[in-house]
């Protein structure tokens, strides 16, 4: 298996452990000596970079979902069909 390949398959990994809401899996992805330098916020290093991944992505995961679905087009272009994103809400049942 050649590097860009080796890549690609870690990447996907990564979308599919992200789509599925996985932390462990997502962080799986990050080497142990990662470096954390998102935008607007503190940076960290090492272990402290898994743990605050790990965090984050809980966080993450428990207040926002989406769905994309794809398909090929007459074209067989792939485009975006449908795309959901809504704050997960109880339901609101009718009055009896």
């Amino acid at each position: 298996m050649d590097d860009a390949y080796a890549i690609r398959l870690a990447k996907t990994e990564f979308r599919d452990a992200y789509n599925k809401g996985d932390v462990s899996r997502v962080s799986a992805v990050f080497a142990d000596a990662y470096s954390d330098m998102s935008s607007g916020l503190a940076s960290f290093y090492g272990t402290e970079a898994q743990a605050v991944l790990k965090y984050r992505s809980k966080k993450l995961f428990a207040r926002y979902r989406y769905l994309e679905i794809w398909q090929k087009d007459a074209n067989g272009r792939w485009k975006t069909t449908i795309f959901l994103d809504n704050v997960d809400v109880p339901p609101e049942m009718p009055p009896k």
